[in-house]
């Protein structure tokens, strides 16, 4: 049976550039890494609420910064390290994927940071047994072919034992960050999967899973689909506990339950009392009866302020009260009645 890995033994590291001196800036970035660090912090779900458990970089100043964090997480995590990164990226004139930071363009790759040199902190630092790279930016993808031979010999490469890798896009796509949404495309849907299931899923919920439900959803909204790659059962690594709400997949239950249902009678004025006492032999009342639940109110017999029979059976819509009322208007026929033949003494 999977397990998560302990979290005590494990790292993550958190890295969003959202404000930018020359490119587009990127506001839904901040919330991707906000959000991002409490779903890993959740004891429900993993559990790396200490701050040396998960480093947060929003808008780090420079690429040394970005790489003595994952150097310092990769030397101390021990069962899983998780990277995520989150921004624009670029590419050099020979092919190399670059991170870019907050002042880093096209001409200025210095000031971003190369993939190459944090995969290098992946293989030779690194002895955690679980590894995870997740990139949400352009050219993401380059990461898994990049420019050295085929896609395989550079998995080969690029990978390392016990690794996943999962990208927002193909090596010459961009990844998209929708102009009023709260997250981007792709950390968006990642997000709502981690913290609100994936329907069938296992438990714990296996990157491979959850890979192949986010590129659906994306695919149904027609962006930017993500990619993956991954070494030696790297798709059975898993994160977080996999949420199942007994109601809903995506929302979580109702906070306040649904107010109780009311029942009215045919004649507005005729309602059953909020609360009704529960009836008892001593309680002088009648027994309750279809009517109650129909909503229809029934006089109790022993109160001296109750209707007549017939009021009573009006109330009730008794056919044989309305029967009766119909007889007692038409006069009887009888002793001085003016027509002969029916009980009466006419003249010889």
């Amino acid at each position: 049976m999977k397990r998560l890995p302990d979290p005590a033994k494990s790292r993550a590291v958190i890295v969003g550039v959202d404000r930018y001196d020359t490119l587009p800036d990127l506001p839904s970035v901040g919330n991707n890494v906000n959000r991002l660090a409490k779903v890993l912090g959740d004891p429900e779900l993993w559990g790396l609420r200490r701050p040396d458990q998960c480093t947060v970089l929003l808008n780090p100043p420079s690429p040394d910064a970005v790489l003595d964090a994952v150097h310092d997480a990769a030397a101390e995590a021990e069962d899983a390290l998780v990277v995520y990164f989150a921004g624009h990226g670029l590419v050099s004139p020979n092919g190399e994927l670059y991170l870019a930071l907050s002042n880093a363009h096209a001409q200025r790759l210095y000031r971003a940071v190369a993939y190459e040199d944090l995969r290098l902190q992946l293989v030779d630092t690194c002895t955690a047994t679980s590894k995870v790279v997740i990139l949400d930016c352009c050219y993401s993808g380059r990461a898994l072919v990049g420019h050295m031979g085929t896609a395989l010999d550079v998995a080969n490469h690029a990978m390392v034992e016990g690794t996943y890798l999962m990208t927002a896009s193909a090596e010459t796509k961009l990844a998209w960050a929708p102009e009023g949404e709260t997250y981007t495309a792709f950390t968006g849907e990642l997000l709502k999967a981690l913290e609100f299931g994936v329907p069938g899923a296992s438990d714990p919920l296996e990157m491979e899973t959850l890979f192949w439900h986010v590129r659906q959803e994306l695919e149904a909204k027609s962006r930017p689909v993500p990619q993956q790659r991954a070494r030696n059962a790297g798709h059975a690594i898993a994160l977080v506990a996999t949420v199942r709400w007994p109601h809903c997949q995506y929302h979580r239950p109702r906070l306040h339950p649904r107010r109780p249902r009311t029942f009215r009678s045919q004649n507005a004025s005729l309602r059953l009392p909020h609360r009704v006492a529960p009836w008892t032999e001593a309680s002088g009342r009648r027994r309750p009866t279809e009517s109650h639940a129909l909503g229809r109110s029934i006089p109790d017999r022993s109160s001296s302020t109750c209707c007549t029979g017939n009021r009573e059976a009006e109330l009730r819509g008794n056919t044989r009260a309305r029967r009766n009322r119909r007889r007692a208007k038409t006069p009887r026929r009888g002793v001085g009645s003016r027509h002969p033949g029916h009980g009466s003494v006419g003249a010889g």
